[in-house]
């Protein structure tokens, strides 16, 4: 019995990756760091084009597809602080299986490809591409102590969200019409940085922070 293929996948939101940065902030001995968590939310096929066959004979189509990563939310946050660099050699833990993606899946620039795609006499035959979904969230840390907003908040740390798609290198022919909702297990990274601690901000963090766009 064949198993049918469902359109999407949804995500156990767990940090899959998590990167660490130590920023330009010049303070005596103190050292402020950007971390970076990402998320896999969800993948997906998604439908480039269709091609149907009415003659006797099989038909084969050229078929151009792109890969690359886009920012779907957040732009300016990704850009400040340089959130697409952290794709850069991705690799996660899907179901057990490792996806490594490649630097044409995670670059910004489209990388076009070219592939055939036969279809049967008398058959209709759908092209998809798989999509990958991602959120992150940027936070920060002061000698390894979470920033925090103010003294009296409560659960205000600092944090940034923004939203991604690989277009991956991943693509499939396929006469049935994608369709239904599946689950993803994907495997929870372990963390290069998760304090307790908290570190709350002063005037000269508070500064650097609100030069790149951070309000206290």
């Amino acid at each position: 019995m064949r198993i049918p293929v469902v359109e999407i996948e949804k995500a156990n939101e767990v940090v899959t990756a998590q990167i660490k940065r130590t920023l330009d902030f010049n303070s005596g001995k103190e050292r402020l760091c950007q971390v970076i968590d990402i998320y896999l939310l969800s993948r997906e096929w998604t439908a480039l084009c269709t091609h149907s066959n009415h003659t006797p004979s099989v038909l084969t189509h050229k078929v151009l597809y792109e890969t690359s990563l886009k920012t779907t939310s957040g732009s300016e946050t990704a850009i400040e602080w340089d959130i697409a660099a952290a794709f850069k050699g991705l690799s996660i833990d899907i179901a057990g299986s490792r996806r490594q993606f490649t630097n044409h899946e995670v670059g910004e620039e489209e990388v076009t490809h070219r592939v055939q795609l036969p279809v049967q006499p008398g058959r209709t035959t759908t092209f998809y591409q798989r999509l990958y979904h991602f959120k992150t969230v940027t936070w920060f840390s002061l000698n390894n102590w979470r920033v925090f907003r103010a003294v009296n908040s409560e659960n205000h740390a600092i944090r940034l969200e923004t939203m991604h798609t690989i277009h991956a290198d991943e693509t499939m022919g396929s006469e049935d019409r994608l369709s239904g909702v599946g689950k993803l297990l994907v495997k929870r990274q372990d963390l290069i940085e998760d304090p307790l601690n908290r570190a709350f901000l002063h005037s000269e963090v508070d500064k650097y922070l609100k030069n790149r766009g951070i309000k206290g």
